[in-house]
């Protein structure tokens, strides 16, 4: 299990604007967080998961509290899933993700995936997630388990595990 969390805070006198490439105009881009590309052997072959089932392409942008992506690696055909899972440390941006299996395997957090975010002075985003990495090709309900065990409490008042 791998820990990521930031804060970015508005130190300016001025509202800052958060947003990606898809606020931009660009369809589908709306990468932005932290973000993984897997290997070669992945593009084309590799699965996503969510809650409650598996797809491919179709899922980018996809709204949930974890996103997982399977596959097979060259030379020994072994599998591997990575679980991307939220803790949803600022209720205010949705737990939105982008992926793709083509034109290459990534799976990434997606905060600001299509809407901009008005950051006023003094304002601070904070987020947090986990990546569990695990042998074998996992299926929905392993690795809803694995995104449970990243942030198994959330304190209601803080909104933080």
């Amino acid at each position: 299990m791998l820990g990521f969390g930031s804060e970015l805070t508005n130190m300016d006198s001025r509202p800052v604007v958060l947003g990606s490439r898809a606020t931009k105009g660009r369809p589908a881009a709306g990468y932005g967080g932290l973000f993984w590309r897997g290997p070669r052997s992945f593009t084309g072959s590799a699965q996503v998961v969510v809650p409650g089932g598996i797809g491919g392409d179709e899922l980018m942008g996809e709204e949930g509290p974890w996103m997982a992506m399977r596959g097979r690696h060259d030379g020994s055909d072994r599998g591997s899933t990575l679980v991307f899972a939220d803790a949803r440390a600022d209720p205010r941006l949705p737990t939105r993700w982008s992926v793709r299996v083509n034109p290459y395997a990534c799976l990434g957090t997606a905060p600001f995936f299509d809407t901009e975010y008005t950051s006023e002075p003094g304002d601070t985003v904070r987020l947090r997630y986990q990546v569990a990495v695990a042998n074998g090709l996992l299926d929905p309900g392993e690795c809803e388990a694995l995104a449970g065990k990243a942030f198994p409490e959330v304190d209601e008042e803080e909104g933080q595990p």
